[in-house]
């Protein structure tokens, strides 16, 4: 296994938008439903990066981030478990802020401009970047910041090992984890920003019980063979393997009927009625994400009495509401009804929204505001249109 550096990476959500999301409603269901059964916590989001990259890591106290990499070379289900408690420690333990507030203080001596350039540098020890002649940086607090990060890290070990004790959970799998790491050649970013291998090995063995719980899901086998068919289930690597080829696939899994039948939609090969299919994977896994994809469908599939009922009950869920191109697929459903200011409206937002200042312009200029029910639709969506 190669080796997976666990560092807290604070990126703003401008520089988030430059790394490749997949948004996958069983990746987000499973991991999201295990940290609730595990912890109690219910607000955190899972999202998938598509980066060969083993990598695991946290922008903000709502969101846990897993490439595609971890994905893929990590077999046990408790190891890669113990991995999604680990960066909940620091969600829990409010390190990202705490961080913040470090980086903040070195962004002072630094040519940078944001928060990511500097860590970025950090992370990977590219001391041309992070040190050269022309940066000047006050040695003192580069070493509080790797101090803390070192504490930060054995802080968010401890309440790994919290949880997985609390929850009788098997040890093996991240003491092997840790061991795997420990033979690989780690850059100085690691070894500044963390404790050493041996360190976590032995406060594993000390501290963790003889739990003997085994988590096994086949949301992770599903997972494993969608995106690298080396699953222990070769009915799903079939499946994945086959629709690769281009070749109709008849699905026998009742568990993941409806899911087989969604992924089979995506790429134009389902024969089942596509309503039927999002209704049926909403009702499973209640993903934003999939609602906006419906609604879509729904606006250029010509569904008017669907979207409209639809409409009105999504825009009273918050979840909804924060995602990216919730506005964007609110102006192209009102477009649709033919309500242009309250279509504007949402496209202005969008562009506004990201900072795109020709459409800004474009479209807030547009509406007219007292042809809408402007604080009906400023209270919904949460903007002061005076900016």
């Amino acid at each position: 296994m190669k080796k997976i550096i666990l560092i807290i990476t604070l990126i703003n959500f401008s520089n988030l938008n430059a790394i490749e999301i997949i948004r996958d409603q069983v990746f987000e269901h499973y991991l999201k439903e295990t940290l609730l059964e595990l912890t109690g916590e219910e607000n955190i989001e899972f999202r998938l990066v598509n980066d060969v990259k083993e990598n695991a890591f946290v922008i903000d106290n709502n969101y846990i981030f897993f490439t595609k990499g971890i994905l893929k070379n990590i077999s046990n289900e408790n190891a890669l478990i113990s991995i999604m408690l680990h960066e909940y420690g620091h969600i829990k333990k409010n390190h990202v802020f705490q961080k913040k507030i470090k980086a903040d203080k070195l962004k002072e001596f630094s040519k940078y401009n944001n928060i990511f350039s500097l860590l970025v540098g950090l992370s990977l020890s590219n001391t041309e970047v992070m040190f050269g002649t022309s940066l000047t940086i006050n040695e003192g607090l580069i070493q509080d910041f790797l101090k803390n990060s070192v504490a930060f890290e054995n802080e968010a070990d401890d309440l790994m090992i919290y949880y997985l004790n609390k929850n009788y959970l098997y040890k093996q799998p991240i003491y092997d984890f840790l061991d795997d790491l420990s033979k690989n050649n780690l850059d100085d970013s690691y070894r500044r920003t963390h404790p050493t291998i041996n360190d976590r090995k032995e406060k594993v063995l000390i501290h963790i019980d003889k739990g003997n719980k085994s988590i096994k899901s086949n949301k992770f086998t599903y997972l494993k063979a969608k995106y690298f068919m080396n699953s222990e289930n070769e009915n799903y690597n079939n499946f994945f393997k086959n629709i690769k080829n281009g070749k109709h696939v008849k699905i026998k899994d009742t568990e993941f009927k409806q899911i087989f039948e969604y992924e089979l939609f995506k790429i134009g090969m389902s024969q089942v009625n596509a309503v039927d299919i999002y209704k049926s994977v909403i009702e499973i896994f209640d993903n934003s994400y999939v609602k906006l994809e419906f609604l879509n469908h729904l606006i250029d599939n010509d569904y008017y009495d669907l979207l409209s009922e639809n409409i009105n009950i999504y825009k009273n869920n918050e979840n909804i509401k924060n995602e990216f191109y919730y506005l964007y697929i609110m102006g192209k459903a009102y477009d649709y009804f033919n309500q242009e200011n309250e279509s504007f409206f949402y496209f202005c937002n969008f562009y506004k929204k990201n900072n795109i200042i020709r459409l800004t312009n474009y479209y807030c200029n547009k509406y007219d505001r007292n042809k809408i029910n402007i604080i009906d639709l400023v209270n919904e969506i949460n903007v002061d249109i005076n900016q």
